[in-house]
Parts: C-alpha cells; structure tokens; sequence
C-alpha cells in the first residue's frame, strides 16, 4: 500500500515538452529564405540587372520594366511556391522527369532485348513505345531488414507496441514525452508514422481472470 507521502499519489501536473512542428523543414540562410530560394532569386536578379544593363542604351527603362515582369514573377513562384508540400522548382523538376521516364518498364536486369528484323516496322510503330529495363532504386538489403536506397540514403520499418499512457504516474508520462521528443529531434530524414486501430476479442482473458479470481489472497481483489 502507498503512504500518503507517496509521490506517485500526487495531483497529476500537465508537463510541457518541447516537439519540432516541422523537422524535415530546410535551415533559413537569408532572412526567411533557404539556400536553393536565395540563389534561384540570385540568379534572376543578375539576369534582369545584365539584360537592363546590356539594353539601357537602346531601351526605355519603362519598356525593360514591362519586359521583364513576366520573367521576375516567374522566377520569384519557381522559388516561393510550393505544391504538395514540396517547392516549386523541385516539383517541376519532378514532373519533367516522369514525363521523360519510359511509361512500360519490365524486370530485366540483363536489358530488353530489340525486336527481330522480320517484325514489319509498322507494327512495331503501331505498338507504342519500346518496353524499357526496370531499374529499382535500391542497392540491396542488409541482415537487419534496411534497405539500401544508395545516395537517398537507408530505409527500415519498425513495428512498436503500444503504451498505457494514463495509467503512468505525471513522472512516466514526463519521461515518455521526453524520450519521444528526443527521438523526434534526433531524425535526419524522412520518417512516417502508421497508427492502425482493430478490435481484440478479450473473452479468454475474461474467463482465464474469473477462473483464477478464486485463488487470489484477498476478498477485494477476487471481487
């Protein structure tokens, strides 16, 4: 039995720690832009002061101005914006990529292989594009179960039980904000977290209780 002076018995006191909002957001070099924001913005400007520059003799300042909005506003969404949670530029760059990926890749390590000669050229045209060689993104797996992505680095999953949360004293439950805190803040990269809830049939355990509840050395803890 607890004493009164049992610090586990105490009031529970909400405790405050400190979690990152946005752990994967890149480090500010210049004012509230990143290093990629700072020089496309660079870049434009030296573009835009050249090309006034270059034209100053033969050109208008007002009619350079109107020339140039079109591009300073490009340049200044390609650094600014963002969409899907990922900038602008880096999202184009995306798309461009996919649009240039073969669409029909198949698993051949050892390369696809052309068609015969005796295929009439028009029916190969007329079959779309060429299949092309899967190439995965991975390097191989290791004992562990970490996967090798190469130069994006090394993937892994973990399962984790849960924790009874509110049945911890105000000094567990401190302790588990902590050291969840610290993992948070210890990340290098990308990490997601997967929370599934199913229902668990407890009529075993219930019976197994009951069964037993007889051999329990107190009257209280039997009822």
């Amino acid at each position: 039995m607890a004493g009164p002076d049992d610090p586990t018995d105490a009031p529970y006191t909400p405790c405050a720690t400190r979690i990152p909002a946005d752990i994967s957001r890149p480090d500010r070099i210049l004012g509230p832009f990143t290093a990629r924001q700072t020089a496309t913005l660079a870049v434009a400007a030296v573009v835009v002061y050249g090309g006034w520059w270059a034209t100053r003799p033969f050109m208008a300042p007002l009619a350079y101005a109107a020339l140039v909005v079109p591009i300073a506003g490009a340049s200044a969404a390609l650094a600014l914006g963002r969409r899907e949670g990922i900038g602008l530029d880096r999202f184009l760059l995306a798309a461009l990529t996919h649009a240039r990926t073969p669409k029909r890749r198949v698993h051949a390590p050892e390369g696809v292989p052309p068609l015969p000669d005796i295929v009439p050229a028009r029916w190969a045209k007329s079959a779309g594009p060429s299949v092309a060689a899967m190439r995965m993104p991975y390097d191989g797996i290791a004992a562990g179960g970490v996967l090798d992505l190469g130069s994006g680095g090394k993937a892994a999953v973990a399962e984790c039980s849960t924790v009874n949360f509110e049945l911890r004293s105000a000094a567990e439950q401190q302790g588990l904000s902590a050291a969840f805190a610290r993992w948070l803040n210890s990340l290098t990269g990308s990490t997601q977290l997967l929370v599934r809830c199913h229902r668990i049939d407890l009529a075993s355990l219930v019976d197994n209780l009951q069964h037993h509840a007889a051999a329990l050395p107190h009257p209280a803890l039997e009822r």
